[in-house]
């Protein structure tokens, strides 16, 4: 029994597909690392994504977020350099907490992040974990028992902490 020319063309076209597949996340690894050098930008980016972090501490903290840490997760993630973890009391402070990202956006330009919005603040509606996207850095807000519960510190143990000195 002779094969028809679309019974040969079926393969082939699964294999380009597949192919095409993995060219495109290699392209896309590519693009994240150089994202990273474009993000943190300025000269001395390291230094420059730290001081980020602990802007976004300081204001956490001047919206009486408590238990804040700071990971430096830069060698370990290629799309951050920095994880702020905190706590909130409940859901509303959580969402005042994040608001205070979108009010002080003048604060946070100089560092080069992009401006934070609605479509950054994930889980924002629901308040119990809310995570805001700025570049460099990503702020982790949580309530207490999803955080005893999902344990970032304990999952990232490995990663450096960032000591805050006290003002």
């Amino acid at each position: 029994m002779k094969k028809t020319k679309t019974q040969r063309t079926k393969p082939l076209g699964r294999k380009k597909a597949l192919v095409r597949r993995i060219i495109e996340r290699r392209r896309s690894k590519a693009v994240l690392t150089r994202s990273k050098t474009e993000r943190v930008g300025k000269v001395g980016g390291d230094a420059n994504a730290r001081a980020l972090a602990l802007l976004c501490a300081d204001m956490i903290e001047s919206k009486r977020g408590f238990d804040i840490t700071i990971l430096n997760v830069s060698k370990e993630l290629q799309i951050t350099d920095y994880f702020v973890i905190c706590s909130g009391r409940n859901n509303k402070q959580n969402q005042a907490i994040a608001y205070t990202f979108l009010e002080n956006y003048s604060k946070l330009a100089p560092y080069g992040c992009s401006k934070p919005n609605y479509n950054s603040l994930h889980g924002f509606k629901e308040g119990q974990w809310i995570v805001v996207d700025l570049g460099a850095v990503v702020v982790h807000i949580f309530t207490e028992p999803l955080r005893k519960y999902y344990d970032l510190e304990f999952l990232w143990s490995f990663v450096p902490k960032v000591k805050r000195s006290l003002r």
